[in-house]
């Protein structure tokens, strides 16, 4: 399964990430080379915490853009990378037990559960946690109706290795 999800990847990595302009960072950066492979590990710990089948969209994609809190202090601009896929044709009792899973295993290996909500409170099922050793954010949304569960992974901000 982790190297499905690889294959995903590297399929949603080629079709669409950097650019290399003056405003993007070029796909074959060093430091963004390296972002990616932890957000792909990242993604791997969340699917083995879902512990669900469905199917894997190709509209896995990874994504840059400057950083929010980008320093003005020099030593160049700052990067957010975030990973996006989704699981479709879930079983639909599974959708909200799957994140009821993934809440308690990220829990169980250190991170923050900053939100978890579910219905009747919210429409759909939803969960963000922070690993606070490498900063890592997680949010998983189910979403019962499309028997989906949709993954955004970011990385903290991170400088290209030729702004340094």
């Amino acid at each position: 399964m982790k190297l499905f999800l690889y294959v995903l990847s590297l399929v949603g990595f080629l079709a669409g990430c950097g650019g290399g302009g003056v405003d993007s960072i070029a796909d074959g950066d060093p430091s963004y080379v390296k972002v990616r492979e932890s957000l792909r590990e990242a993604s791997s710990r969340v699917l083995d915490g879902l512990r669900i089948r469905g199917s894997y969209q190709a509209e896995d994609v990874f994504h840059v853009s400057g950083c929010e809190s980008d320093s003005k202090e020099g030593g160049g601009k700052l990067w957010e990378a975030a990973h996006f896929w989704q699981i479709d044709e879930v079983n639909s009792g599974e959708v909200q037990s799957s994140i009821d899973r993934l809440r308690d295993s990220l829990e169980a290996q250190g991170w923050t559960i900053v939100d978890f909500a579910r219905p009747p409170q919210v429409k759909n099922t939803v969960v963000r946690a922070q690993d606070p050793k490498a900063g890592y954010v997680v949010r998983v949304i189910g979403v019962q109706e499309k028997s989906r569960v949709a993954v955004r992974v970011s990385a903290p901000c991170f400088r290209a290795s030729g702004d340094s």
